[in-house]
């Protein structure tokens, strides 16, 4: 038999974030996902993990904040992507 490799395609999810990543508190923020062929996902948003394609996030208080999306593939492959959003303070 000969050697074989086998290549799994395991692209970085994008993520959607209604309204922008840009804001003036308080921000509503629903986070989601288009990226095919996830078998499941893990959203990090500091003190809180999700389990879903989609969540809704809000923020009172003005600061950058970190969001990430593991995603693991139906063939097998994990890959993550995190995005910031900034809420600002009303001026």
């Amino acid at each position: 038999m000969p050697a074989y490799i086998n290549v799994l395609n395991n692209p970085v999810p994008v993520i959607s974030v209604s309204g922008g990543l840009n804001r003036c508190v308080p921000v509503y923020a629903t986070f989601s996902t288009t990226t095919s062929n996830i078998q499941s996902w893990t959203w990090n948003v500091g003190s809180n993990t999700f389990s879903t394609p989609s969540f809704q996030q809000n923020y009172f208080a003005p600061g950058a904040y970190p969001v990430t999306l593991t995603a693991n593939y139906t063939n097998g492959c994990t890959n993550n992507k995190t995005v910031v959003l900034n809420a600002r303070p009303l001026d």
